[in-house]
């Protein structure tokens, strides 16, 4: 059970508490604060049956802990989808020769000795024009 379903449990059983008790004031002065009352009653019942707090408060805390985590992880997740969607944005905005030798190096993992076998290229010429495309892409991706 995670902390929020444990909060939910506890608003539920003060919400049911307030509601059969209800009827049984003498007042409608404060209601707000009878009901605030009892909710504060209803969450200390709840930390004395889970032995005085102290299992409650590590629970608590492990819990949160692991909603932090999920949601760092889905920020993070968030944060690489758009970072990947901007670099083919930028990839689609190159001539197509850097466009290739970007793909056959970082993608297929080809060596600029494969890649100038591949396009009929000198080792030089290939290391030239990588250099020019990562500086081109950079150039593009900086400006998304």
């Amino acid at each position: 059970m995670a902390a929020l379903e444990l909060t939910k449990d506890i608003t539920q059983e003060a919400f049911i508490k307030a509601v059969i008790h209800g009827p049984r004031l003498h007042s409608d002065d404060n209601i707000p604060g009878w009901i605030k009352w009892v909710a504060r009653n209803t969450a200390i019942d709840f930390l004395r049956k889970w032995n005085n707090g102290h299992q409650i408060v590590g629970y608590i805390y492990d819990s949160t802990y692991t909603t932090c985590q999920n949601e760092v992880s889905v920020a993070s997740e968030v944060e690489t989808k758009v970072k990947f969607e901007l670099l083919h944005l930028a990839l689609s905005e190159l001539k197509s020769d850097y466009k290739i030798l970007l793909l056959l190096f970082y993608l297929c993992g080809k060596s600029y000795r494969e890649i100038s076998n591949e396009l009929n290229l000198r080792e030089s010429v290939v290391s030239q024009r990588l250099a020019r495309a990562r500086k081109k892409l950079l150039q593009h991706f900086l400006k998304k």
